[in-house]
């Protein structure tokens, strides 16, 4: 696919919605504005995402997702079902739900503990 596996949580976190602050980004992934902002520039340069300046506030950017990023995230989620299910094929759905539920909890306060 041609991208790192931080580039993939970018487009995962973009392809959420039509667009996407710069700044809300950054929040979701817990990361400073100028890693995201290379980070972004990366994934335009690979014609991933188009950053455009905020009409409203031309100091910030609005990040969309383009068909080609689309394309790349969905073949990437797919990629990461797969091992999941290969990973998991001998525990049962309720096992896996609570795994997700726990890894999720210990993310949160993780996130918690290190602002």
């Amino acid at each position: 696919l041609d991208i790192t596996l931080n580039q993939a949580n970018f487009l995962i976190v973009i392809n959420t919605e039509k667009s996407i602050p710069q700044s809300y980004i950054s929040q979701l992934l817990n990361i400073h504005g100028g890693s995201v902002t290379k980070a972004l520039k990366r994934l335009e340069n690979k014609n991933l995402v188009e950053i455009f300046p905020d009409p409203k506030n031309k100091s910030k950017n609005i990040v969309k997702i383009t068909e080609k990023g689309k394309e790349v995230t969905k073949e990437f989620v797919k990629i990461i079902n797969q091992i999941e299910d290969e990973i998991f094929s001998e525990y049962t759905n309720e096992e896996k739900e609570k795994l997700k539920v726990t890894l999720r909890e210990l993310s949160k306060k993780y996130y918690e503990l290190n602002p």
